[in-house]
């Protein structure tokens, strides 16, 4: 498993700013300054004992961090990127040990119900968006994590992002992503950059052990629907897919 981060210079660089698509205004934990992503997470609290939260790295694979010794994000569950070192130590219940140098939430919501499609607009926007097949767009740890790049005055310029269900009464299983311009007072031109957001998969019925797609569709900027398929089973990650691409300038205001 892989996935993305921050790098902290300047955003006329080569390896240009990477600004994650935060949840909230938690500030990212990091140390030092330079940061080459590795992972996509899910970070787990726990209570009542001597370890405060650990790492999902996939459906199977669990780890604690040597170097924080707090829950990072409270009582929340929450996707986030991070860059991990693996270490040549164990502790009992978990698979491995990792030195954490980042880590920062991104965007982690529930899929929402369609209810009616005469405010779906007016709700959810219907702006146009591009969905990538990358590798961080994969489903895992019962989480579709999705990267997708919109146009945009500033990275710090707000941006609603929804995934919807039933709007097939037939398939459970086709979502549609919805993107919401929900800036105001930028002015300047747009430019693409990337967001990252996860969906929790615990509204969508038991596959109970088959395969079956998991279909999204979106707007695109040429005005066209598309839509991508995933191979999902109940509690088994997705193939990965493509691999990091260098100089992402990712947004910083996801809702």
């Amino acid at each position: 498993m892989k996935s993305t981060a921050k790098k902290l210079i300047t955003a006329a660089s080569v390896t240009a700013v990477m600004l994650s698509a935060t949840s909230c205004n938690i500030e990212p934990f990091h140390l030092g300054n330079f940061y080459v992503p590795n992972a996509v997470v899910t970070v787990k609290p726990l209570t009542g004992g001597s370890i405060p939260f650990y790492l999902q790295i996939d459906d199977s694979t669990t780890a604690v961090a040597d170097n924080i010794h707090t829950a990072p994000y409270g009582n929340r569950e929450v996707r986030a990127i991070a860059q991990l070192e693996e270490l040549h130590k164990s502790v009992e219940g978990y698979d491995k040990v990792y030195h954490v140098h980042y880590l920062d939430s991104i965007l982690t919501k529930d899929i929402l119900p369609f209810t009616n499609h005469m405010d779906v607009d007016t709700l959810y926007g219907n702006d146009p968006v591009i969905l990538l097949n990358d590798w961080k767009t994969a489903v895992e740890d019962g989480y579709l994590t999705l990267e997708f790049q919109v146009m945009t005055p500033s990275p710090y310029a707000a941006h609603r992002i929804n995934l919807l269900s039933g709007i097939n009464p037939d398939d459970p299983y086709e979502l549609e992503f919805r993107h919401m311009n929900d800036y105001h007072g930028y002015i300047g031109d747009e430019y693409l950059a990337n967001g990252l957001a996860a969906f929790r998969l615990d509204s969508l019925p038991d596959t109970e052990g088959k395969t079956v797609k998991i279909t999204v569709r979106w707007l695109a900027p040429d005005g066209r629907k598309k839509a991508f398929a995933f191979d999902y089973c109940t509690g088994v990650s997705s193939p990965e897919k493509l691999q990091l691409r260098n100089g992402v300038t990712y947004l910083d205001n996801l809702k």
